[in-house]
């Protein structure tokens, strides 16, 4: 988790990973959870936590690393990730 990331409340963090996985998924649903988030008051960017854009390469690859490995069931693609990511921010 990231140090920014961490000074949020844990469901903050959790809910945003959620956006992100959504928005990788490319469906409905990530235009009506940003909504939603919003209405609430919830971070829907990077830049909510407080995270730059010279942070999102460390990010992108703390990501990838986090989801290598049995088990997993996504391969993530770095530059689609790092795009979307860059998209959120």
């Amino acid at each position: 988790t990231h140090k920014k990331a961490l000074e949020k409340l844990h469901g903050e963090a959790a809910v945003f990973g959620t956006l992100l996985d959504r928005y990788l998924d490319g469906g409905d649903e990530y235009e009506s959870l940003s909504r939603l988030m919003g209405k609430v008051c919830l971070p829907r960017t990077l830049s909510d936590f407080g995270i730059t854009e010279g942070e999102i390469d460390d990010i992108a690859k703390r990501i990838i690393e986090g989801n290598a490995g049995e088990g997993k069931p996504v391969d993530i693609d770095p530059a689609r990730l790092k795009s979307a990511l860059l998209t959120l921010f």
